[in-house]
């Protein structure tokens, strides 16, 4: 089933007030009495609202396969909450190590639990709760819900710049790391403005109690930088894994299917550079999420990366389908495959390249990273970026036009028409042999 964009934002807003009533519920029954949860003042969690339509875009149609499903609804709910961590910490500037050790997949039995449990909770709404949610949104009629839609978005828009503002001003003040108003703001004339600072600052406070204790990381926006380029793990690093990791992946790929089969097949997935996508993305995803696992026992990176490489396998095969119409792998003829769009052989592979990844490579690439002078580095990086996002919008087109002319559409614009000769369907068909129209 397909989802309008007004739909899916009113799902997120559903589920994101739905989340929030649950965490006020369990908060309650833990402290007896009413904590406001949230990083946002109104009652929404976006966290929920965000794996919910990730959740019904993806994963609603798997053919009845009930445990690959709920798998794969546990590990996308667990990467939501791992980045709404992650972005908090960032936002605030402000360590989270106890939630980092629930929400992280097999970092704990504690963290396990919560993963099974999540998992479990998204299946449930997905198949119990959701026909009522969809029932209910097609009696409204598409200019009220574009209407009603638009002005929660617009509320979220404003509640979102109010919260960023009160974090802005707490940081500065210090108030989250000292837990009490200082000295000098109590005897400060208390303006409008004040007032209204101070009941949302207390209000946070009370929706969490641990920033009375964390101190502050250094690692949040605004903070003061380090000379050393790309320390720990921030963007800039994040960004040449992918471009290393896409360019060796696509090497990988190409020697392997020529010793298999003696043809040298392009397994790029851009028209300029040797470049995997899947394989940059792949390496981006494993190193977030499974890095913390370093200092831990193989068997736990194993299983976290033959998990999370399926699942990772699978929304690409899911993604292109969706949004080109093309599938550009299929597993079918091959035993213990899951739809055709991964298999478990290929998610075995996924877990041992997880250990050596893990253990062994990306140490020693974030050593060497970490060595470039901080200046060239920064320029460097953002040449990648704005040259790699050039490279995937041109790519993205000519697919787009090529799979257009299969369907014998004329170019209707000079753009179009600049496409079909700069990138005809010789090129396209060398570049990527195995991608099949669906």
């Amino acid at each position: 089933m397909h989802y309008t964009v007004w739909e899916l934002g009113f799902y997120f807003f559903v589920y994101s007030l739905m989340g929030w009533a649950l965490e006020v519920a369990w908060g309650a029954m833990r402290t007896g009495k009413f904590v406001n949860r949230g990083l946002f003042n109104g009652p929404i969690c976006p966290a929920y609202g965000t794996a919910m339509c990730l959740i019904l875009v993806f994963l609603r149609d798997m053919g009845g396969n009930f445990p690959i499903q709920l798998i794969a609804c546990m590990v996308l709910a667990n990467v939501v909450e791992f980045f709404t961590g992650w972005l908090e910490e960032k936002i605030t500037g402000r360590s989270f190590e106890k939630f980092r050790q629930e929400v992280i997949v097999l970092h704990s039995w504690h963290g396990l639990v919560y993963t099974c449990l999540w998992g479990t909770l998204a299946m449930l709404t997905l198949y119990l709760v959701h026909p009522f949610v969809f029932l209910f949104s097609q009696l409204i009629p598409l200019f009220a819900l574009k209407i009603l839609v638009g002005c929660l978005a617009g509320l979220l828009a404003v509640d979102a710049v109010a919260t960023a503002a009160l974090i802005t001003k707490t940081r500065r003040d210090d108030f989250l790391a000292q837990g009490r108003v200082p000295e000098g703001l109590q005897a400060a004339k208390q303006t409008l403005g004040q007032k209204l600072y101070n009941l949302l600052r207390e209000r946070m406070c009370r929706a969490f109690p641990e920033f009375r204790e964390a101190k502050p990381t250094g690692k949040g926006f605004g903070e003061p930088k380090e000379k050393r380029f790309a320390k720990g793990l921030c963007l800039p690093k994040l960004i040449w894994i992918f471009v290393i990791c896409a360019l060796l992946g696509d090497w990988i790929e190409t020697v392997y299917v020529f010793g298999v089969s003696g043809v040298l097949m392009s397994r790029s997935s851009l028209l300029y550079g040797t470049f995997s996508v899947v394989w940059g993305f792949g390496a981006v995803l494993l190193t977030v999420l499974l890095e913390p696992l370093s200092r831990r026992d193989d068997r736990y990176v194993f299983i976290g990366g033959f998990f999370l490489g399926g699942f990772y396998e699978y929304m690409c095969s899911v993604f292109t389908e969706l949004v080109f119409g093309t599938v550009f792998w299929d597993y079918s003829h091959m035993p213990l495959n899951i739809g055709g769009r991964t298999n478990v052989l290929f998610m075995l592979f996924w877990g041992v390249l997880s250990v050596v990844w893990i253990k062994l490579l990306y140490p020693r690439l974030s050593a060497f990273i970490e060595k470039w002078p901080p200046v060239l580095g920064t320029v460097l990086t953002w040449a990648a970026v704005v040259l790699l996002c050039a490279d995937m919008i041109i790519s993205a087109a000519a697919m787009v036009r090529y799979l257009n002319r299969q369907d014998g559409r004329l170019p209707q614009n000079s753009i179009e028409e600049f496409m079909d000769s700069q990138y005809p369907d010789s090129l396209i068909e060398w570049t990527w042999p195995n991608m099949k129209t669906v």
